[in-house]
């Protein structure tokens, strides 16, 4: 070989070998070995936030012995019901190269009897693995954390200790009386499954950041989060609760909102003044949202069915941030008493257009004084009757559109905007002289037929 083949051959060994060891150093640099810990229960449905225990060889023999063996390495599941442990190689991996791990959820049965579940096997130091725990029972983890728990025949009265920040529910509480947690320290709550109402005035003004909110729960009563200013994301999805109770979450710091699909009511004020809440998507049940439900609250953007039958006095009124109000398909049945209350919109300054749920027969008066960004009111095809101040703003507004066939019934002569603050009224093709009729006279030269 020459010289001139033979040189650049030995400087790309030479990197070649450099590169290698380099990769082979970096992986022998790693200083923990990831565990991933799935929890499920016996349908296979993710269980959040519920602990896990991690042993070791000996002391997994000592807990078998007694369930009480405590330790210190224990992690949460999250929402998709994983748990995750950083081992530390050093202290793990100092004498081999693997070792034989337990993870374990403890499930209380009663205050006396105590039944588990675990997984585990064989850990290899810097190799990734998951292990899958079943549990019989859904999530229910006894902790320190239950020990200042008061319970009375499955009701949480309260906590023995003042000072602490956590708890957790053991597996047979099945409600939270009033008053309970009001004024506590309690930054963070972890429910079982099987609780299924949180009473009155339960976490009024307590410190409380976080909460999950299980599969059984079914009623929120009345203030019970009134006045949480930490609590900043309510994930209700997985409950079973229709309604939702007078000011159960009014002046809370809520940003994150999810509702159940179940939900049918939303009760007097139990939004009211949220000013970290930005959007809102009202589920297809959906049939009510009551008087000031999210009053002045800083919502920007809300979609609800447009098959909602009821929108309560002043629901969405003083919300200057709301920009869009969005109704999306749903079955409109036409059957009973539909009706947006008075000043459920007033002084939304920001909305530029907005379309009433076509299940609406009524609209009472006052809907949208105030709104001095409105544009375009599209109303719904169902409205039969409108009440004083019903469609007038007290700004000028370029364009009404009816859509149903026969013109509503004005209950007074001041529904409409002054007549100098609209362009146009717009009514469905073919419909013109029914509006004619039913319209003031002074307004007649506004209307045209939707192209």
């Amino acid at each position: 070989m020459t010289d001139k083949l033979f040189y650049p051959f030995l400087i790309l060994l030479l990197c070649t070998t450099v590169l290698f060891s380099c990769k082979k150093e970096n992986m022998n640099d790693a200083t923990t070995t990831a565990v991933r810990i799935s929890v499920v229960n016996e349908k296979g449905e993710v269980q959040p936030d519920c602990i896990v225990k991690l042993f070791d060889e000996a002391s997994f023999l000592k807990f078998k012995e007694d369930v009480k063996t405590e330790t210190p390495y224990k992690s949460t599941t999250d929402k998709s019901g994983i748990a995750y442990f950083a081992i530390d190689n050093a202290a793990w991996f100092s004498t081999s190269s693997t070792r034989e791990l337990s993870f374990v959820v403890i499930e209380t049965q009663t205050a006396s009897q105590v039944s588990w579940s675990s997984a585990g096997g064989t850990v290899m130091r810097g190799k990734d693995t998951a292990f899958k725990i079943v549990v019989k029972n859904g999530q229910t983890i006894p902790d320190e954390s239950t020990k200042s728990l008061i319970i009375e025949d499955g009701v949480v009265k309260g906590i023995s200790d003042e000072n602490v920040s956590k708890v957790i529910f053991p597996n047979n509480v099945k409600a939270i009386s009033e008053f309970a947690f009001r004024d506590s320290k309690i930054v963070e709550v972890v429910l079982n499954e099987g609780i299924e109402r949180i009473g009155r005035f339960a976490f009024m003004d307590s410190k409380i950041q976080k909460i999950n909110f299980p599969s059984t729960l079914v009623s929120i009563e009345e203030s019970a989060f009134q006045d949480c200013i930490n609590l900043s994301e309510v994930d209700l999805s997985r409950t079973k609760i229709e309604t939702i109770g007078v000011s159960a979450f009014i002046d809370c710091g809520i940003s994150t909102l999810s509702l159940p699909e179940g939900l049918k009511e939303i009760q007097d004020q139990a939004f009211y003044g949220n000013k970290s809440l930005k959007e809102v998507k009202l589920p297809l049940g959906i049939q009510v949202v009551e008087n000031s439900a999210f009053c002045s609250s800083s919502i920007v953007k809300v979609e609800l069915p447009n098959s909602v039958t009821r929108l309560g006095y002043r629901a969405f009124a003083d919300c200057a941030d709301l920009k869009d109000f969005i109704v999306y398909d749903a079955t409109v049945d036409g059957n009973g008493e539909t009706i947006v209350e008075i000043g459920c919109f007033e002084n939304c300054t920001s909305l530029k257009e907005i379309k009433i749920p076509d299940s609406i027969k009524k609209l009472e008066g006052h809907t949208f004084i105030g709104c001095k960004s409105l544009e375009r009111i599209i109303l719904s095809k169902n409205l039969i009757e409108v009440g004083n101040y019903g469609i007038r703003t007290n700004y000028p507004v370029k364009s009404i559109e009816f859509t149903g066939k026969e013109c509503p019934k004005f209950l007074t002569n001041q529904v409409l905007p002054f007549i100098v603050d609209i362009d146009y009224i717009v009514v469905p093709k073919g419909c013109k002289e029914n509006y004619v009729k039913g319209i003031p006279e002074s307004y007649k030269e506004k209307i045209k037929e939707k192209e």
